[in-house]
């Protein structure tokens, strides 16, 4: 498997990790443990606003333009990936302004956090899901060498703040969340 398709499905895997806590925690704060899981979900999302949206998608992004110029067959399904990341995008700006507002003690309804929170978890995984079923095993097959170069040169830099070594001291207590989150899962 090639490196960077290799890389890009770790940051799927961690994605998916927060996603599940994200759940939990809109899940804890509509049971009323809100104070502490209201910090943590919105270092979630700022997560999400930093890591995904400014290094992963622009990473899939210079690929995913590559494919569509190696492989016109694939363009459609290039450019519509492509779309969903602008989707995306505005999905976590949306989810971003209900968890500010709740921080901010605007009236906002938990059952509107859940809902938002609920969408963009549902669309995140879907969108996961399609890249590393129909994209990725089409990158594999049709770029080359020579378009790998051209791709590499284009790709935005940088470390995961969260899931790297180089964890970021911000996402300290989030990290320790999900991984003891992850743990107790894995007992279960």
């Amino acid at each position: 498997m090639n490196i960077i398709i290799y890389d890009l499905m770790q940051d799927h895997r961690n994605i998916a990790r927060l996603l599940v806590y994200m759940g939990e925690s809109v899940q804890w704060i509509k049971e009323g443990n809100s104070e502490a899981h209201i910090l943590l979900l919105r270092n979630c999302v700022e997560y999400l606003k930093t890591y995904p949206e400014e290094i992963h998608h622009p990473k899939e992004n210079a690929i995913f333009d590559q494919l569509g110029i190696r492989d016109g067959v694939s363009k459609s399904m290039v450019d519509r990936l492509l779309v969903e990341h602008q989707y995306l995008a505005r999905k976590t700006k949306s989810l971003c302004e209900v968890v500010n507002a709740i921080e901010c003690d605007q009236i906002v309804s938990h059952q509107k956090l859940v809902e938002v929170c609920a969408d963009y978890v549902e669309h995140q995984f879907r969108h996961m899901r399609d890249e590393e079923d129909t994209v990725f095993p089409l990158i594999e097959q049709k770029l080359t060498v020579t378009d790998w170069k051209s791709i590499i040169r284009v790709m935005p830099a940088g470390e995961d703040p969260l899931f790297s070594k180089e964890r970021k001291k911000y996402y300290d207590s989030l990290y320790s969340e999900i991984s003891n989150s992850y743990q107790y899962h894995k007992a279960r």
